[in-house]
């Protein structure tokens, strides 16, 4: 009689398992291949740039092009520099006991609550005074009912060019973002000029082609901020041709070009320096 061979029912043991892991599995891989995918999570906002519906004031009556030549060079233009970036749910809560602030706050009075809040930073920032130095420059309300106050910076009357902040304030009249540079108050800086606008035109004339001239220039003093620091200087607008506009900062003592910046040509006449856009760091440097 021939012997049954025996069987393995270790090995037969482990197959059934093997078949019922399979068994188990296969339809969970289909199903989770049916979930949706989970949510990914949300990138963390940046302060290098503000919500669209801020609209930052900018720069000079050629918009981004101005931008680009005084607004962003001057964050490495001087030493002096102080970019601000302030942020926060609630950044005037330290006025919150000052009845006077509160009544502006009940008033609606955007405008009085900038400049309060202002004056409040300005020992931070360096100004000596801030009423004569932050002066109101414009205040829009946009559709969400958040108004934006922009402060330009001067110094004897004399505007800053390219300095100031924009203050953001929400519908309760707290402040919540706070952006702009200025430079410390150039105490001791001689703003009576060596020489006059037309002599800056002049020097404008022989920068132009030979066949412009400077005849039309429009000439306006301003505290020109370069890599020396703060100096008197006269801003000249020239219209070499009907599509162009190059605009000149001249020394106001000197009579040397400081710098030049070519732009497009608008009907919109011009319009008065105000603050700078954002700078990309959060706090005062």
């Amino acid at each position: 009689m021939t012997p049954v061979p025996a069987v393995n029912y270790f090995s037969q043991k482990q197959f059934f398992s093997l078949c019922w892991t399979i068994g188990i599995m296969i339809p969970l891989f289909f199903i989770a291949a049916c979930l949706p995918e989970p949510p990914r999570p949300l990138k963390k906002a940046s302060l290098d740039t503000p919500p669209a519906h801020l609209d930052v004031v900018r720069v000079g009556e050629d918009g981004e092009e101005e931008d680009e030549a005084l607004g962003r060079s001057a964050r490495s233009v001087s030493k002096a520099d102080r970019s601000i970036f302030l942020k926060g749910e609630n950044l005037s809560a330290g006025l919150a006991d000052d009845p006077a602030f509160k009544q502006l706050q009940d008033n609606k009075e955007y405008a009085r609550i900038a400049r309060r809040f202002a004056a409040s930073r300005a020992d931070e920032w360096g100004i000596k005074d801030p009423a004569k130095e932050l002066t109101l420059h414009s205040v829009r309300t946009d559709e969400l009912n958040t108004t934006h106050v922009a402060l330009q910076q001067m110094y004897r009357h004399i505007p800053v060019w390219n300095r100031g902040v924009t203050v953001h304030i929400n519908p309760s009249g707290q402040v919540y973002l706070v952006q702009g540079r200025l430079i410390p108050t150039p105490e001791g800086l001689n703003t009576v000029p060596g020489t006059g606008p037309g002599e800056a035109m002049a020097a404008v004339g022989k920068a132009l082609p030979d066949d412009a001239d400077c005849a039309a220039c429009q000439a306006e003093g301003v505290i020109f901020v370069s890599a020396d620091g703060p100096r008197m200087a006269y801003r000249v607008v020239a219209t070499p041709g009907l599509s162009q506009r190059r605009i000149f900062f001249v020394d106001a003592g000197t009579g040397e070009i400081l710098k030049e910046r070519t732009g497009i040509q608008r009907g919109d006449g011009g319009a008065k320096p105000g603050p700078p856009p954002a700078p990309k760091e959060g706090t005062v440097q």
